[in-house]
Formats: structure tokens, C-alpha cells, sequence
């Protein structure tokens, strides 16, 4: 719509919680076999953090992530998720329960989700006890061991999605938000043009607007535990509104429309998304 005027305030929009995954690890090359163990390791990393809690004995120190994948079956259980340090090898690990119960070695899973789970633990500010590599053992699977994977010092901070928008109707004012991000677990400021238009359930489009943002327009959630070194903290959302009064009504007397938005990078890629169930102003 031509003329329109889009208020712009950042933070009316809450941070978007979403599911997100997809492979750090390198795609098997034809000659090399295929692993046959029930669980798939998305990605592993250690990050340094921010403590902005009110408990003062731990301010600053690591945080791990790893993200698994289960087959439709589910994962086994239970099993055990291994670790060692830098200059430890997996020939010393000859008794998994064992070696868990050594302090940041691992744990042991007695239960799970049944797609994916997301692990989670606090380190201090001590380098000497970050893991370096990450390995599954499950005594019940034809293939006990997975294969030794590597946990990454560090963030990917490239862009690869739109993972959450969000729009919620007002009597005045429509309040939209959206978060992009990486394929990790991170939501990530950018500068680009932001599209976004809203129709009814048919396709009838009833608003439309476009306008450029900048990476410092972006806001940052309100969490105590930041990651550092990794802009907004890994967990950046915009939020934008526009007067109620400036949708059209719909045509065929319709009451839930959906939200589409695309987000166009300073590099040209376009990341796109919607969701439908909008509420539109009654007739």
C-alpha cells in the first residue's frame, strides 16, 4: 500500500521461542560407511557467557550446547553422552559409568524427548576443563559407539533463516516481531528490508508494507545469561507495529488471515516466512 506509515518501536515484540536445527557436521563422503548408531549429533559447542543473575559466585564462564537427533523409533535408553578433555584420548574410557561420574566427563540419559533433546551445562572460567571432543555409547544398540565428534569453541554467526514470527492484533495498533537466525540455536541481528503483508484466509491481501532496518535496530531478549562474542548475545529480535485502522477489511467477510514475511539481506539471499490463524478487525 502506497502512502502507508509504518510506526517502527523496537521491542514491542517478545523474543520468539523456536526449534531449530540443522548439521554442523560435515556430509559423509561416498566412500566413507555410514554409521548405523540411532543417534544423530546436530551440533556440540562451548561459548563463553555472561551471568546477569543475582547469583554473584558465578559471573562469567562456558556454556556447553549439543544438540542430538533420535530415528522415528525414538532414542534408546538409556545412554550415555561421553566427553574429554584436551590431551585425553577414548582408549582410557573403558567404563562409560565410570567415567561420567568424573566431574564434566558427560552423563548418563535415562530419558529423553522422542525427536531431539538439547543438553546444556555451565563451566567455569577455567579453559583446562572444556571439552574437546564428544562421543554416545549406548550398550544396547547393535552399534554401541558413535563416532568421536569434535565440539566446537565458537558460534556460526551466518544467517540462514527467518525462525519465528509473530503477530498479535489490537484495537489500535497490530504488533508484529521476528527473529532470524543461524543453524544452531542463536536468533542474530542483520541489516536488510523487511516485506510484510497480511491477507485473508482466501488470499485477499488487506496490508502491505516494506522498509529497511539496520542490524543496531535489532533488540536483545531479556536474559540474564549472554553469550559473549556473539552479537546481541544469540538472542536478537525486531519488533515493528502499524495502526489497525489501515487494514482493509476483508471482502468475503472472513475473520483469521494469515502473515507472510521475507526478509532480504544486504546480500541478496531472501529469507522468508508466515503463519496463519491472524485474527483480522471485525467488519
Amino acid at each position: 500500500m502506497k502512502g502507508i506509515k509504518v510506526a517502527i518501536f523496537a521491542g514491542v515484540a517478545a523474543a520468539i521461542a523456536v526449534g531449530i536445527v540443522l548439521a554442523l557436521t560435515q556430509t559423509p563422503s561416498s566412500n566413507e560407511p555410514v554409521s548405523s548408531f540411532p543417534i544423530r549429533v546436530d551440533f556440540a559447542r562451548v561459548v563463553p557467557y555472561e551471568n546477569g543473575t543475582n547469583y554473584p559466585e558465578v559471573t562469567r564462564g562456558y556454556v556447553m550446547n549439543i544438540r542430538l537427533f533420535y530415528s522415528e523409533e525414538g532414542p534408546p535408553r538409556p545412554f550415555y553422552l561421553l566427553l574429554t578433555q584436551q590431551g585425553e584420548t577414548w582408549e582410557g574410557v573403558t567404563d562409560p559409568e565410570q567415567w561420567v561420574k568424573q566431574k564434566y566427563h558427560g552423563f548418563e540419559v535415562l530419558s529423553s524427548s522422542k525427536e531431539f533433546d538439547l543438553f546444556t551445562e555451565y563451566y567455569p572460567f577455567d579453559s583446562s576443563l572444556l571439552p574437546h571432543q564428544m562421543r554416545l555409547y549406548c550398550s544396547s544398540c547393535t552399534q554401541q559407539w558413535s563416532e568421536p565428534q569434535i565440539v566446537w569453541q565458537g558460534v556460526d554467526t551466518r544467517i540462514t533463516k527467518l525462525k519465528g514470527l509473530s503477530v498479535r492484533e489490537g484495537v489500535q495498533f497490530y504488533n508484529v516481531g521476528f527473529v532470524l537466525g543461524n543453524d544452531q540455536i542463536d536468533t542474530l541481528p542483520a541489516s536488510g528490508t523487511v516485506e510484510f503483508r497480511l491477507t485473508d484466509s482466501i488470499g485477499v491481501t488487506l496490508f502491505e508494507t516494506s522498509f529497511k532496518v539496520k542490524d543496531t535496530d535489532f533488540r536483545s531478549a531479556d536474559e540474564p545469561i549472554r553469550l559473549l562474542r556473539v552479537p546481541m548475545g544469540g538472542k536478537a529480535f525486531y519488533g515493528f507495529s502499524f495502526p489497525t485502522d489501515q487494514i482493509t477489511l476483508s471482502p468475503s467477510g472472513k475473520t483469521t488471515g494469515f502473515a507472510f514475511l521475507s526478509f532480504i539481506l544486504e546480500d541478496g539471499r531472501v529469507l522468508s516466512g508466515g503463519t496463519r490463524g491472524v485474527k483480522l478487525p471485525p467488519i
